[in-house]
């Protein structure tokens, strides 16, 4: 057992030595059982001569750089089997080596950590990992309760009255996102305006959050990145998994899931999920419920087939949510469609299905194709007040991607087919817009690999719009790592995407102001560059980082939504001039002491559009923003400690008229929001397979005096619900009971 462990031990931490070559022979480590393969991922391997080794990827796979002598004696092991040793004649040939089980072995004990939150080492995108114990140190039920602990991403309420939210990232709105669960654009369209809601926490593995463009294989859309949500797998998931949430305000909330490994090749898991908040909160006494009353249900069941060469999976969810806000007196039977009380309603039905299918082409483990198949069906139904609003979507996406070697690991290719099919009918009283859009594509894209000091990935795709044409979308990232620990990500390419202004806008409708289409709109486009580094180092034996980066991104058109003309209307337009974002971040992690980590984050952001003629900043934009994070873990008591700081900075508000009582004339002056500082906290307690939590969110009590403008008067000219900078709820009590059964 020990020669096993140590075996383990010296392949984990060795690294290359100096080679003579640049080229890699191919070795799949597998396990012959009948008549079928099982490949052997974590299996080392090493030449004999000068002991640079590797180590066998998922699919039981090596790269190992050639010795350049040959013939030439290699080393196979891996815990649990006997070692073998192969001789290598010709390294232009994949080496096939099947180890047989080693019964002698009585036990084996490995024992790893793996960060809560992590960034990809190897990605030339910069990636970062959230995974289900980083979610679990903060109040977390769903998507938008995610980032907490994350300073790339904002989330935030878009008005005072709906609860929706919303998300930036490098300064844009979350309609520059790619938007991806399982990797498929399910995440498009209508479902943006309160779907990061409809994302249950308890449900996911993880959350990838990519900042730059994205792949060209992800579509043509991402200009400034992607989030993609990884569900909890059939083969991994619990057999039982239950989290029951409760807070203060009476919000509750129930997740269940279920997982069952049917045999080797299938597995089933299925997911509940139920919502509810009831209680009528009025803690700013402005006469509006801080928090809508919402009911929201949902359920999802994914199937998932693994063979030799193949894999498939199957998914099926549906959505029902019921919201219900506005004044605290305000009653359906009575009030709807009077100027009595205002209120605030909406209707929410969607089906989400989705097939994957990926095939491995002959006897080569590089070469493969991937199917990929989803559709989701949105309809909502609202009133805002006086105003009515409907929207209907049907979207389907389809992406088939070919992906081999070209001789050697070095050179990856991919290539591929994908097309967009969106019907969007949306309507707001008697003005209505419908629009139907089948956008086809091709892309290919080149990847090269140097050892573990170059990836350089570059990328182009055309896609077909029937208004736009043929458009080009090229993208290049590479990742270089000079020295040991020192990692160089830099990123350039074009996105563009088809905007949806009312979709889009749709919190606006939360105020007195009325929508002005000025002009006919459509396509917004742009370019988005990345510079970043990253240093890892250690301090008595604890790893840590420092992380510095810059995103740009300039649009060549854009969809502008302009609130500052004075007229109380939404005039919607095409960008006439410049608009563009910088974004800066700066990170430090680090554990001072054993068990302790410590993350300090600060970002800056400085967006600015042309808006009638003047270049302003980003509307309800957070310029500046500082994130502490502290967690301490007491792991043979089964206590973990977490803390929270945030520091928000200035938002830009409306333009706030001025008359001169010199020129006689009207002045526009910008406003901006207070500095302020937020603190959540929670405690966790594991006893064998139950979790006990409790804590507290905003625990400075800090509450935005006057979200609601001209509240006494919702049906008057000035009522505007949309200049929501800061927290609508002061401190926020929660707790709730995790069990897990494996």
């Amino acid at each position: 057992m020990y020669k096993y462990k140590f075996l383990l031990f010296f392949f984990l931490l060795s690294g290359y030595r100096s080679i003579r070559a640049n080229e890699f022979v191919q070795i799949f480590v597998g396990e012959q059982i009948n008549e079928d393969t099982l490949a052997l991922p974590g299996a080392a391997v090493y030449w004999e001569k000068n002991q640079v080794g590797a180590i066998a990827n998922e699919q039981g796979w090596a790269e190992l750089p050639c010795i350049g002598e040959y013939p030439a004696r290699l080393i196979v092991a891996f815990i649990g089997y006997h070692t073998d040793t192969i001789t290598v004649v010709n390294h232009e040939i994949p080496q096939y080596v099947f180890l047989l089980p080693d019964n002698t072995l009585s036990e084996v004990e490995i024992k790893a950590q793996r960060d809560a939150g992590f960034i990809q080492y190897l990605n030339p995108i910069k990636t970062e990992v959230i995974t289900g114990d980083e979610f679990r140190k903060a109040a977390c039920c769903n998507l938008s309760e995610s980032f907490q602990t994350n300073a790339t991403v904002d989330v935030g309420y878009s008005d005072a009255v709906t609860g929706a939210k919303e998300i930036t990232m490098l300064g844009l709105d979350g309609v520059y996102v790619n938007m991806l669960v399982e990797n498929l654009p399910l995440f498009r369209g209508l479902v943006q305006t309160n779907g990061l809601e409809y994302i249950q926490a308890p449900w996911m593995e993880s959350v990838s959050v990519s900042k730059g463009i994205s792949p060209v294989r992800n579509g043509y859309e991402g200009l400034t990145g992607a989030i993609n949500v990884k569900y909890k797998e059939p083969f991994e998931a619990e057999k039982l998994f239950v989290d029951l949430f409760l807070n203060h305000q009476g919000r509750a909330e129930l997740f269940i899931t279920s997982g069952q490994k049917i045999n080797e090749k299938n597995g089933n898991v299925v997911f509940l999920n139920g919502s509810f908040n009831r209680a009528r909160w009025d803690k700013n006494q402005d006469g509006f419920l801080d928090n809508p009353l919402t009911s929201m249900f949902s359920v999802m069941d994914r199937y998932n087939f693994r063979s030799k060469k193949t894999e498939l999976q199957i998914g099926i969810k549906y959505l029902f949510e019921d919201r219900l806000g506005g004044e605290m007196a305000f009653d359906m039977r009575e009030h709807k469609g009077t100027t009595e009380q205002y209120g605030f309603g909406s209707k929410t039905n969607r089906m989400e299905a989705f097939i994957k299918n990926g095939i491995f082409i002959g006897d080569k483990e590089f070469q493969s194709l991937g199917i990929q198949l989803s559709s989701a069906y949105h309809n909502t139904l609202s009133f805002y007040g006086l105003q009515q609003y409907e929207g209907k979507q049907t979207n389907v996406n389809l992406n088939i991607v070919y992906e081999n070697i070209i001789k050697t690991t070095n050179h990856k290719m991919a290539a591929g087919f994908s097309t967009v099919y969106d019907q969007i009918d949306e309507s707001i009283d008697t003005f209505k817009i419908s629009r139907l859009n089948v956008n086809p594509g091709v892309f290919a894209e080149y990847t090269y690999k140097y050892l573990d000091k170059l990836t350089l990935m570059l990328g182009c795709r055309v896609d077909y719009q029937k208004d736009f044409k043929f458009i080009a979308s090229p993208r290049l990232h590479v990742r270089y790592a000079p020295i040991e620990n020192t990692t160089i990500r830099m990123n350039a390419g074009r996105g563009w995407r088809i905007s949806n202004p009312l979709m889009e806008n749709s919190a606006l409708l939360t105020s007195a102001k009325t929508f002005s289409i000025d002009e006919q709109v459509g396509k917004e486009a742009g370019w988005n560059y990345g510079f970043g580094i990253i240093q890892d180092f250690a301090i008595r034996g604890k790893s840590g980082y420092i992380n510095a980066e810059y995103f740009r991104t300039d649009f060549t058109q854009q969809t502008i939504a302009d609130v500052d003309q004075g007229d109380n209307k939404i005039h919607v337009y095409n960008l006439k001039g410049k608009s563009f974002s910088n974004s800066f971040m700066f990170e430090l992690k680090f554990e001072p002491v054993k068990n302790l980590e410590w993350k300090f984050a600060y970002r800056l952001e400085d967006v600015q559009s042309d808006m009638h003629g003047v270049l302003l900043p980003k509307f309800m934009l957070q310029r500046h923003k500082g994130v502490w994070t502290t967690s301490y873990k007491i792991a043979d008591k089964g206590w973990e400690f977490n803390l929270i700081n945030i520091l928000h900075g200035k938002h830009r508000l409306a333009l706030e008229e001025i008359h001169n009582p010199i020129t006689h004339e009207i002045d526009y002056v910008q406003k901006f929001s207070p500095i302020y500082f937020q603190m959540n906290v929670q405690v966790k307690k594991t006893i064998k397979s139950w979790e006990f939590y409790f804590g507290a969110d905003n625990l400075t009590n800090f509450r935005q005096k006057m979200p609601i403008l001209h509240s006494e008067a919702p049906f008057g000219t000035m009522f505007d619900a949309t200049q929501v900078w800061g927290p609508i709820n002061g401190a926020i009590a929660y707790g709730g009971i995790r069990f897990k059964l494996n």
